[in-house]
């Protein structure tokens, strides 16, 4: 999807990327996504932020990068006359040649980026069975060759990269503990983003774990093909929600991903961001 006030000629607004359901197990994003659409959608021409939003971002979002594994998934569940929810993770790659889907198909996709991917095997793995099999090449996959060539296409100045779950938000690096050269950065637009929310925020090997081969990294990572930009995840959701909360959960969770898409959206370009401003002992302190 694309979003944002038609233009005539060439479109040079900045661009943001969106997208979810990497992992096949994580609709979770996808809903956010589309509230996010919803609520961004309903607001121009009376919401002034909405409206400087659409008038001056490109705006693209691809609610399923991974449809063979959600496929997986949505016939667990029916197959199941709505008793099961599929815990398929990976996509749909013919691993051991068999011509039929078993337990050891299928390709992490997010360990399967071209930045660092296959660094070590503790950020991912080379055994086709695991749920974190990062192919036998980088950019093996279908799946990853089409947001390469999208994020090249559009060069994007910021992208978000929706998982569940652990209430997190997360950016590079995911393949080591030293820090960003843009590190500094990323803290503030962490506590942007997530502020309100109760998130943990930080660098993914510090809140959460090692990964290699992962979008984000590769976002951030790769400088030949493309610009740099920021990239982040979000791991929507507690324990208690897991992959498949319930209903009365979707609402309220697509609704904590309301700040931070709006947040990256904004930081793309230019924007006026109001402050805090107290008058104390002949001091402007600004907070």
């Amino acid at each position: 999807l694309k979003i944002g006030k038609n233009v005539v000629g060439p479109d040079t607004r900045p661009a943001v990327f969106y997208n979810s359901l990497t992992h096949a197990r994580e609709p979770g994003g996808m809903q956010s996504l589309f509230y996010f659409i919803d609520d961004l959608l309903s607001g121009y021409g009376s919401d002034p932020w909405k409206t400087y939003l659409l008038d001056q971002r490109q705006i693209y979002i691809c609610p399923l990068v991974n449809p063979d594994g959600y496929q997986i998934n949505v016939n667990t569940y029916v197959g199941s006359g709505g008793s099961t929810f599929g815990n398929w993770r990976k996509n749909a790659r013919d691993n051991n040649g068999s011509g039929t889907f078993d337990g050891g198909d299928g390709v992490d996709l997010n360990r399967n980026y071209g930045f660092q991917w296959g660094f070590n095997s503790v950020g991912s793995s080379g055994t086709p069975s695991s749920d974190l099999y990062r192919g036998p090449s980088a950019f093996s996959e279908p799946e990853t060759q089409a947001q390469r060539d999208r994020v090249i296409a559009l060069s994007p100045r910021c992208a978000v990269s929706f998982h569940t779950y652990s209430d997190l938000w997360l950016h590079p690096w995911g393949y080591q503990v030293t820090a960003t050269p843009d590190s500094n950065s990323f803290y503030e637009w962490d506590d942007e983003a997530s502020t309100g929310l109760g998130y943990s925020a930080g660098q993914s090997t510090r809140v959460l774990y090692e990964v290699n081969g992962e979008f984000n990294d590769w976002c951030y990572g790769e400088t030949v093909l493309k610009p740099r930009l920021f990239s982040w995840t979000p791991e929507m959701g507690s324990q208690n929600d897991g992959f498949w909360p319930p209903p009365s959960r979707i609402l309220p969770l697509a609704n904590e991903g309301l700040r931070p898409c709006y947040t990256v959206a904004a930081i793309a370009g230019p924007y006026v961001r109001m402050e805090r401003a107290e008058w104390t002992g002949g001091a402007l302190l600004i907070g």
